[in-house]
């Protein structure tokens, strides 16, 4: 699977399920950044490819976040 990706002045995330492997090498950054923050990607997943260019912003590619809960359901 291909992404391409222009990122002028703003940014992009692009969240992955868990194993995905992610490559990034096709994106250029000018004055900007290309963060991942994906895990080992696992055997027989898909492969996703970012291609682009980046001017005075950033990408990111990261997993969904996992939902913390603060408020103690059920009470005492």
């Amino acid at each position: 699977m291909v992404v391409h990706v222009f990122a002028q002045h703003s940014g992009v995330t692009l969240i992955v399920p868990e194993g995905w492997s992610v490559d990034l090498d096709g994106t250029h950054p000018e004055h900007g950044s290309v963060k991942d923050k994906v895990t080992a990607p696992r055997a027989g997943t898909p492969r996703l490819r970012v291609t682009g260019t980046v001017k005075h912003g950033n990408v990111l590619v990261r997993h969904p976040r996992q939902r913390r809960w603060w408020w103690p359901f059920g009470g005492r």
